[in-house]
């Protein structure tokens, strides 16, 4: 892969608000029913319902989001995505151990709107931002990103564990999830930074 795609700064704060927002989504995936099963005591099912509408919003929004797109344009989508997902990040980090399920349900589907207004306009930008030349290597290194920092994700199951402990009652484990949140939080906070780097591509900029 050609790394002189990150010369161009709109690529570079694409791709790394996408691996921040896919490692926060991986881990939310993960976290979350850890907290509602073991932590609430719901079971597989309840905790499978629960977290649907979060994907359902995720899903059907896309191709709202692509037309918003082609409309507005990048910054008017992923500086709200941004600060949506790190929000609702840092309230599971407060909330977590004092509210139930209906308020884990309303902070899931914020993170998945949020997260929905990220990642099209990221990766449409991104690469639009890039010579035609760069193109393939662009999509190579957006894609193989997700993976890795999908994988980089799980990461946070360590964070939990080192928190409360090898065998842990289960506030000890909802101190855990918590600390977890923490740092997904803290990470979601830079890319509020990062997204103001991308901007949408007037044209299609020269071959170099």
């Amino acid at each position: 892969m050609d790394l002189r795609a990150f010369r161009h700064r709109s690529f570079t704060g694409a791709f790394v608000t996408m691996c921040l927002g896919f490692a926060a989504l991986i881990s939310s995936v993960i976290l979350l029913p850890i907290h509602l099963q073991r932590g609430l005591g719901l079971s597989t099912l309840e905790t499978g319902l629960l977290l649907i509408p979060g994907g359902l919003a995720m899903g059907l929004l896309g191709p709202s989001i692509g037309r918003l797109y082609d409309r507005i344009g990048a910054r008017p989508l992923v500086v709200p995505g941004a600060v949506g997902m790190t929000l609702s990040l840092t309230l599971f980090a407060v909330l977590l151990p004092h509210v139930g399920m209906w308020t884990v349900l309303i902070l899931h589907v914020l993170l998945s709107l949020s997260l929905a207004l990220l990642f099209t306009p990221l990766f449409t930008a991104g690469l639009g931002s890039l010579p035609h030349s760069l193109h393939a290597h662009g999509s190579a290194l957006l894609g193989s990103s997700q993976q890795v920092f999908g994988a980089a994700g799980t990461a946070t199951i360590a964070v939990m564990t080192l928190v409360a402990g090898a065998d842990p009652t289960t506030a000890e484990r909802t101190s855990g999830v918590q600390a977890a949140f923490v740092m997904l939080a803290v990470a979601a906070a830079v890319t509020i930074g990062t997204c103001l780097m991308v901007s949408t591509p007037a044209e299609d900029p020269a071959d170099e």
